[in-house]
């Protein structure tokens, strides 16, 4: 029987079969074909044309045996189960002459074509197909697979064969609400083109000097390319009773969802992640450092309205998955911080210093063992003030919650704390932190973390403040170009000038420029 009486693809499924990526991954929300595509790819891609050049051979008085061999697989054995006997039903209707050995899992077509199901449990399963040849691998449901897995079965794609080389591929079908060990997906195929169907290419340089090519892609799905209208409906209708999280992923397709997530429930990215718009010149402002050299640098501003309401406006990334010579020591994000901020307005150009402050990782006024100033006086120097922020991270992630379910009815206010959208880096991050496994009250510590540390430095300054009014009566708010310093901004701006005088005594001090024989 044809192909085409067995296997009517949607548009999206054609496209994907055509797509002339090296490695693809097909996906995005549920019930939007997913597995059949990935079941019939090396049908179409593969064995029609083998089983073109077996008639061909034949016609000719000539043998032909397909090398062609497709790896299919799951995590586990169970898995596998539908898989199997979906194409164990589809092969007998295409090639009636196909052999099945239920013992190894092979199914082997007239044409010598071979598919085999298979599984990896284990992290170190991937070692059980050392030194095979493969012109396909499928992996289903891919953000259950670990990142070493993929990698290495990657490398056993390969053939001597010079028609089927240029048809070998690695394809990928999987939904967003990933584990934390499938983040890798994210990562490499959503991460680089959110928006998928664009070809990502890495070049390596061979040992004769000439270069090879990598191609990847993703190919987004949702509910509605399903051909199949009764089906996707009623499909649609169940996801729409799970819980908002898990919609995301699975009928939004919602890359950032993390199962398992510590936020999982309460960060909305509808409610909490916003349009920008002008900061009201009343409003208290402030910023917030997360220091780090080998690993990411990030500065936010935070502006407070009058219900005590955080607004988070800006977020500033350095040395984040850069090039060593590309990373930024303190003393030139300082001075990008101070442009910053003159293009802001929130620059004193008198005195030439930062109208804000706020609270840093403690860590910038750490010596390590450094001969010469600290990150902070480096920072200083340039104009750019920090205070020392709190580090009870029970404590932060208790209010931290408690902002983020303080989200009133439309037209009622603002919630207890948002961001602009352009803080790309919060609005990817935080649905992805997980719970630490050995203590279920806080978030798990480490990873892209840097843009969480920052919102807990900035509601346990807030939360250690002193009462709004006493806050507002500090200043004279009616100045439309005069931008508080911090809550209690007297006291920041005691602050400010005892580092001055600090840094000022430093730089006057006998054995150099700063007073380290430097």
């Amino acid at each position: 029987m044809d192909i085409e009486e067995l296997y009517k693809p949607s548009d999206v499924q054609a496209e994907g079969h055509a797509c002339p990526a090296r490695v693809i991954l097909y996906g995005g929300t549920a019930g939007c074909g997913k597995t059949l595509f990935l079941r019939r790819d090396p049908v179409v891609t593969q064995l029609c044309g083998e089983i073109d050049r077996f008639v061909m051979a034949r016609r000719a008085g000539q043998t032909f045996k397909s090398v062609g061999w497709a790896l299919h697989l799951r995590r586990n054995r169970t898995m596998l189960e539908q898989t199997i006997l979906d194409m164990l039903d589809f092969s007998k209707k295409m090639d009636p002459g196909c052999e099945w050995n239920s013992q190894s899992k092979i199914l082997t077509h007239t044409c010598g074509y071979r598919m085999q199901f298979g599984h990896m449990q284990y992290e170190e399963d991937y070692r059980q197909y050392d030194t095979n040849e493969y012109t396909h691998i499928a992996m289903d449901e891919a953000v259950q697979f670990l990142f070493i897995q993929y990698t290495m079965l990657r490398l056993r794609i390969r053939t001597a064969d010079p028609i089927l080389r240029a048809k070998r591929r690695m394809v990928l079908a999987s939904n967003p609400d990933s584990p934390a060990e499938g983040v890798w997906v994210k990562e490499n195929f959503v991460d680089p083109a959110p928006h998928g169907r664009t070809m990502l290419r890495e070049t390596v340089r061979l040992f004769d000097g000439s270069q090879e090519t990598y191609t990847r892609m993703y190919i987004p799905a949702f509910i509605t390319d399903n051909p199949d209208k009764a089906y996707a409906r009623a499909y649609e209708a169940d996801l729409r009773t799970l819980p908002y999280h898990i919609q995301q992923a699975r009928l939004y397709a919602n890359w950032n969802v993390v199962a398992g997530a510590f936020f999982e429930y309460e960060f909305r990215p509808d409610v909490h992640i916003v349009a920008p718009f002008k900061i009201p010149s009343y409003m208290t402002r402030f910023r917030v450092l997360d220091w780090g050299y080998k690993t990411a640098a990030v500065c936010k501003w935070y502006a407070v309205t009058e219900d005590d309401d955080l607004i988070c406006y800006r977020e500033v990334t350095w040395n984040y998955k850069v090039a060593d010579e590309d990373r930024k020591d303190c003393q030139l994000v300082a001075m990008e911080i101070r442009n910053i901020e003159k293009r802001a307005g929130e620059w004193d150009e008198v005195e030439n210093c930062s109208k804000l402050t706020g609270p840093a990782d403690t860590q910038i006024c750490e010596k390590r063992g450094n001969v010469g100033p600290t990150i902070e006086e480096r920072m200083a120097e340039e104009g750019v003030y920090w205070i020392k922020c709190s580090k009870d991270r029970f404590a932060a992630t208790q209010e931290l919650l408690r902002r983020l379910k303080d989200i009133p009815k439309p037209g009622k206010g603002r919630p207890g704390i948002t961001w602009f959208n352009t803080c790309v880096h919060t609005a990817r991050t935080i649905p992805m932190i997980k719970v630490d496994p050995a203590d279920a009250e806080v978030p798990l510590k480490g990873g892209d973390d840097h843009w969480l540390d920052c919102d807990f430095y900035a509601v346990l300054y807030r939360a250690g403040s002193s009462d709004v009014k006493d806050r507002d009566e500090v200043e004279d708010v009616n100045e439309p170009d005069d931008i508080m310093l911090t809550f209690g901004s007297a006291a920041a701006k005691a602050d400010i000038e005892r580092r001055k005088r600090l840094f000022d005594s430093i730089k006057t001090a006998p054995g150099g420029k700063y007073g380290y024989g430097l």
